[in-house]
């Protein structure tokens, strides 16, 4: 509350002087004090030497309350008004709030404070200016209620003008003028508090836009770490389980709920929660399109509930006898709607549009965490049936990046390799060639190369002295999209085979020696029963 003679501004307009009898009013009087007649003084000089500081005002300002409090001390002077309220006005809960007041020294209210709200039920009149016309009235005006007048005539009242307040061709409010003066308020002084009132407007667009920004940047700082740390997680049943207790934190409501959908006949269960004042409600079903969450899920959309009393879509669950206010987001997975978060509040219009996007963000957010959670599970169920499937080949058989890094590898390679480690993923080929050389019976160039196998990627024969055995190794390249993506390498198991060759090598070099001496005597008589056959028979009559 401040007075007019108060108010230190060089440009303010000077107290007006009655030009009946020279009295010297105070600021923004109507009617002069001393012989009541109306002061003539010009409007139009009043409102332009108060236009700039209120411009000044609205423009420079992004902070509301005093933002607004210059206008009302502009309507003071301007309009002739001894009290000067501007009030916002909240349809969600159909009341008006308090945002800045100012009022002469003398103002037997006395300063109502910013927050201050009242309900429209009982101020009938207000609706005139919410429907965008001015409403002027006197103290015993039939318009009013008897409740107003009452009222009225406590606070001395005796005149009082509301001008709608516009922002974006919307009424978002009032700005009530007051006097003790029943004669206040002259169609020119109304027509400068409209342009005054027009000047708020402004005011609370640019401050609420500000406001909204400013929220929209806290809240997402603040369901930030929920975010980062549900994007870290894998588990997706943890995930779920963690998700609650991070969103009430983010939001301060009182109760949590993740719905997922059920494919089989697209209804929601209720997965994890939070805050619940009954039995826990985790497992409970709701059917398909079935309230605030089941909108959601069939739409879509993000949906916010003001006040659940008055919301189509609400369905009070059970033992929830104190929701006021509500809002849900659907959790996408791909193209689908994957679940639902909700958040309720025990206060009436306890969410708005900035708590929507946070709770859009964080709902994207748990989608992506859900479907790399599931992609990664999938990867560890692909990776643990691979694994089987390795273990399964008796062969040691390895899986090399396109850097020569192991990415698989069966157990029978640690058994090849003789290596102590339980795990031989990201281990270079060099390194494993290296501990393998000195088993090795003349091994190959490429196993005593620093650089292991990134030359070439030949087949070999490898011989093992200890324990000993002789190993094919083949090697295969792989490709993904026509680009070298690594290498699987095969050892065959050759040690039997070699051994059966050595064996009949033994086998035909023993027969051969054995069979060679005896052979040579037999072919040496044969060779003297040849020459005994070809020589002709002696006559034996001449011998006789």
């Amino acid at each position: 509350m401040v007075a007019i003679s108060d108010l230190d501004h060089a440009d303010a307009p000077a107290p007006p002087v009655c030009p009946g009898c020279g009295k010297t009013n105070r600021g923004g009087a109507a009617f002069c004090d001393g012989c009541g007649k109306p002061l003539t003084g010009p409007v139009d000089r009043t409102i332009d030497a108060v236009l700039p500081r209120v411009a000044r005002a609205v423009m420079g300002n992004l902070e509301l309350e005093p933002m607004l409090r210059e206008v009302a001390r502009a309507c003071l002077g301007a309009a002739g008004a001894e009290s000067c309220t501007i009030e916002r006005w909240l349809p969600a809960t159909d009341e008006l709030v308090v945002l800045a007041e100012e009022s002469v020294s003398d103002w037997f209210q006395g300063p109502v404070a910013p927050g201050t709200r009242y309900a429209l039920a009982d101020w009938p009149s207000a609706r005139v200016a919410l429907g965008g016309r001015v409403g002027r009235y006197t103290a015993g005006d039939p318009a009013l209620s008897d409740r107003e007048r009452a009222a009225r005539a406590a606070w001395r009242v005796r005149a009082f003008v509301d001008v709608p307040i516009l922002a974006r061709d919307q009424c978002v409010g009032l700005l009530e003028l007051a006097s003790r003066d029943e004669r206040a308020f002259s169609p020119d002084r109304i027509a400068s508090c409209v342009e005054l009132a027009a000047y708020a407007g402004l005011g609370i667009e640019r401050a609420e836009a500000f406001a909204r920004e400013r929220k929209l940047a806290a809240r997402l700082q603040t369901v930030a770490p929920a975010a980062t740390s549900t994007a870290q997680q894998l588990d997706p049943d943890r995930l779920l389980d963690d998700l609650p207790a991070l969103i009430r934190d983010a939001f301060g409501s009182y109760l949590v709920n993740v719905f997922l959908v059920d494919e089989t006949d697209g209804g929601l269960i209720v997965r994890a929660n939070v805050g619940y004042p009954g039995p826990s409600p985790v497992g409970l079903r709701m059917p398909q399109g079935a309230g605030v969450c089941g909108r959601v899920a069939a739409t879509g959309e993000t949906y916010l509930v003001v006040d659940v009393r008055t919301d189509p879509h609400y369905l009070q669950g059970p033992d929830l006898f104190g929701t006021r206010s509500e809002l849900a987001a659907p959790i996408r997975v791909g193209d689908r709607v994957a679940g639902v978060l909700d958040v309720q509040s025990e206060v009436p219009g306890a969410f708005d549009a900035e708590d929507a996007t946070a709770l859009q963000a964080l709902a994207g957010a748990v989608g992506v965490a859900i479907h790399n959670a599931s992609l990664f599970r999938r990867v560890r169920s692909d990776e643990a049936r691979l694994r089987a499937i390795l273990d399964a080949v008796p062969s040691p058989l390895t899986v090399y990046d396109e850097a020569w890094r192991v990415e698989l590898a069966n157990k029978a390679v640690l058994d090849l390799y003789d290596s102590p480690l339980p795990d031989l993923t990201g281990t270079p080929f060099a390194e494993m060639a290296g501990a393998a050389a000195e088993r090795l019976l003349d091994p190959p160039a490429f196993f005593l190369s620093p650089n292991g196998c990134q030359a070439a990627t030949p087949d070999a024969e490898l011989r093992f002295v200890d324990p000993p055995g002789t190993f094919v190794r083949r090697v295969t390249a792989l490709e993904v999209d026509e680009q070298p993506s690594g290498h699987v390498v095969l050892y065959q198991d050759v040690t039997a085979e070699r051994t059966a060759l050595r064996a009949k090598d033994e086998i035909l070099s023993v027969t051969a020696h054995e069979l060679r001496t005896p052979l040579t005597a037999l072919l040496g008589f044969l060779d003297l029963l040849a020459v005994q056959i070809a020589r002709p028979e002696p006559d034996l009559a001449k011998i006789g």
